[in-house]
């Protein structure tokens, strides 16, 4: 409530439904007289209430993993409290805000209670740690956006209304960030949350022709934005700088990942892969990764390494998938999985055990990623033509199932020892 301009009075509640599967959570939606939603969290108009499906998993394990609830969650239960708070009090013109005002403000609050939960969890010493990769995942978005000089302006925000879940990630982004700006002057906050708490609702139409009504709502608070905080040139140096500035480490596109203490735990749903990058490049040089990985025993059983991961927008990445029989090389470039690149390595099932902890590492040099397991070799696979696996972004991941990964260690391979057996490499 702090951090809104509306109070919910004495006596009302906020009823929140929390659903452990998915099927359950869209059957509550419906009953309640709305369409099935493909979000993870649904504020319902007509009896004033929420529901919120718990994701990636709720599995026993994975629940025990993550403190009771994921950090997706838990974002979600603030966001859809905040849309409900909002309905709850009838805030004036509701239902004629803009995107930008009523996502980035609830957006913006939502991811700020999950890191505070996760400071002062890391603060008791319990096993979440901030950053959460919910929060990292949207500043990664505007990183991205700066180091390619593709901010978006401040007028393109305001009016934004989006469809396509790629293109929406982006833009809720920027409404986060452009959120940020404004809350580096408080006091024009505060006045601008006044400003748009006394525009009167948009009048009626004047006749049966096209309804106006959102737009001319949207055009009166994108001038209270510019006449609290200037100019629009202003605004969008100010969104370019705060841009810029941010340096998150991880990201997880679909927000599937968290950090649970010092292990990286990757839990997709089972129509989905979850996907934990590392913000550091590989050093462009030959290397490795070496690391301790947990394969639980459901869904296809399957732990990833990445390499060479480039823009989230266009994605291009080799991957290795480890299962008890298989070591696989995967390739996805210009949008699609490259089938002719990929490489399937036979092993023995007891190589990849399920349920302990194994030590992997993956070198590349050469041309060639060699694949290490307990310290035995288990593969060497040509690097696929036309990825540049010595740069890009490292990661990891599971596919439709969880895989743990500990120990992290991405450095450079020792210089090889010239065959003459002396110290100094020849001339």
């Amino acid at each position: 409530e702090a951090r809104l301009p509306y109070k919910l009075p004495e006596g009302r509640k906020i009823v929140v439904h929390l659903h452990p599967e998915a099927e359950a959570y869209q059957d509550a939606v419906a009953v309640a007289g709305e369409p099935r939603t493909g979000e993870l969290s649904k504020s319902l108009i007509k009896v004033l209430e929420s529901h919120v499906l718990m994701a990636p998993r709720s599995d026993a394990a994975y629940l025990a993993l993550v403190d009771d609830l994921s950090e997706l969650t838990r974002y979600h239960l603030a966001y859809t409290t905040v849309i409900q708070l909002l309905r709850r009090v009838e805030a004036p013109s509701l239902e004629w805000w803009p995107a930008w005002y009523l996502e980035g403000l609830s957006e913006t609050i939502g991811l700020d209670v999950v890191a505070a939960e996760a400071s002062a969890a890391k603060a008791d010493g319990a096993r979440r740690v901030a950053p959460p990769l919910v929060v990292a995942g949207i500043l990664d978005q505007l990183r991205e956006s700066a180091s390619t000089s593709r901010v978006l302006p401040v007028p393109r925000l305001l009016f934004a209304e989006v469809i396509d879940i790629t293109l929406s990630r982006r833009i809720q982004a920027h409404w986060v960030g452009l959120f940020r700006v404004f809350e580096s002057e408080p006091e024009k906050l505060v006045k601008l949350h006044d400003t748009i708490r006394r525009l009167p609702p948009p009048p009626l139409p004047e006749s049966e022709g096209r309804d106006y009504r959102s737009l001319s709502y949207s055009l009166a608070c994108a001038a209270a934005v510019y006449e609290v905080f200037g100019s629009a040139d202003v605004l969008d140096a100010k969104l370019r700088a705060f841009a810029a500035s941010v340096k998150p480490s991880w990201f997880d596109v679909l927000h599937w990942s968290q950090f649970s203490g010092d292990e990286l735990v990757c839990a997709a749903p089972a129509d989905s892969t979850a996907v934990a990058i590392s913000d550091t490049s590989a050093p462009g040089i030959p290397f490795s990764i070496a690391c301790e990985m947990y394969i639980h025993d459901f869904g296809p059983r399957q732990a990833e390494i990445y390499f060479g991961y480039e823009r989230r927008d266009d994605p291009r990445f080799v991957k290795l998938t480890f299962q008890p029989e298989f070591v696989t090389l995967l390739v996805y470039s210009d949008g699609v999985w490259q089938d002719r690149m990929r490489v399937n390595v036979k092993i023995e099932p007891a190589d990849v055990t399920l349920g302990s902890w194994l030590a992997v590492k993956v070198s590349v040099a050469n041309g060639i990623l060699r694949v290490d397991l307990r310290d035995k070799k288990l593969a060497e696979i040509p690097a696929p033509a036309g990825m540049d696996l010595l740069r890009g972004r490292v990661g990891f991941g599971s596919l439709k199932g969880m895989s743990r990964f500990r120990k992290i260690v991405v450095a450079p391979l020792p210089e090889p020892k010239p065959a003459d057996g002396s110290t100094n490499p020849p001339k």
